[in-house]
């Protein structure tokens, strides 16, 4: 049963009902639209996997629908076939100009009509995996410094934008290269997975986790406060550091900063202010959350039951 949904746009009564049916007898999920500006709107609200596009409609016509679609970042990745009478090679010429990915001519074949469907979504699928693999860090599945650095600042001009504050942390687990030394690479992976399970688990679904390299790594915290931050980070270092990973006693240290909403700093200043309070952490001894002029600290409470790695990196 195929979850795929499908949006088909056409300004022909006859020739949308025609299409749905082939595509509802394949269990395919499929919406409809009469013209290229409902088409956009529905896309937008609908998150359509693939788009069967009618060149000729009055209006904004078939080009100009693909043009817009493909101009737009949050719809860009999704396949437009574009249906036509036209059998012009200027028109094709045209259409794949605009974007689009695949051409059906009319009269249309039911069973030419599925195979391109199925070619277009394991496209999709496949470039979808591919984009996956290139901004997921793939030790720890937290995003990449590539991701971060596309995303992060947007994240931050939207909610400036919306007058809310948002917090950045810089974290860093204390000792790591000791526990490579010591315990060997295989288990400072394993670490390091533990690490970002419990930061993710921890976290709201859209707060954002970025590995920057190495042991380190960036959240953004967005709709929060320097103060609210700074507990989140306690809550952070205390769910890592009150259980042992590998029988290993992991700690982290966080630092902490927070951008006005109406201010106009930009995401490296609040990082720079950020790791400044990780690397003083750092310096007082680690396991320890430092935010500005505040800073809140405590130990583990279960170094006994663990082999402790002393040396500072």
């Amino acid at each position: 049963m195929s979850s795929s949904r499908i949006l088909v746009v056409d300004d022909n009564l006859a020739n949308l009902r025609l299409l749905v049916d082939w595509l509802a007898s394949e269990s395919y999920a499929v919406s409809t639209a009469t013209n290229g500006f409902e088409a956009l709107a529905k896309i937008e609200a609908e998150e359509a996997d693939i788009v069967l596009l009618d060149v000729m409609m009055p209006g904004l016509d078939g080009f100009e629908t693909c043009r817009r679609i493909k101009a737009d970042p949050a719809m860009v990745h999704i396949p437009v076939i574009m249906v036509t009478a036209l059998q012009d090679v200027d028109d094709l010429v045209r259409g794949f100009e605009g974007g689009a990915d695949d051409f059906l001519t009319k009269p249309i074949n039911g069973l030419a009509l599925i195979a391109r469907v199925r070619s277009q979504l394991r496209r999709k699928r496949h470039h979808a995996r591919i984009l996956e693999q290139s901004l997921v860090d793939q030790l720890t599945g937290a995003f990449n410094r590539r991701y971060f650095d596309a995303h992060a600042a947007r994240l931050i001009a939207r909610c400036r934008a919306a007058c809310r504050l948002i917090a950045v942390l810089m974290i860093d687990i204390d000792h790591f290269k000791r526990i490579n030394d010591t315990y060997h690479h295989a288990t400072g992976d394993r670490v390091l997975k533990e690490v970002v399970h419990r930061l993710m688990s921890t976290l709201r679904p859209f707060d954002l986790v970025a590995r920057m390299g190495g042991d380190e790594f960036a959240i953004v915290l967005p709709e929060t406060s320097l103060d609210a931050a700074i507990q989140i980070a306690e809550r952070l270092r205390r769910r890592i550091a009150d259980f042992p990973i590998e029988g290993i006693a992991v700690t982290v240290s966080i630092g902490a900063a927070a951008s006005s909403p109406d201010g106009e700093e930009e995401l490296d200043a609040t990082l720079q202010r950020a790791d400044a309070g990780l690397y003083q952490a750092k310096r007082a001894g680690g396991n320890r959350v430092t935010g500005e002029a505040n800073e809140i600290t405590l130990r583990p409470e279960h170094v006994e039951q663990t082999r402790v790695v002393d040396e500072i990196d």
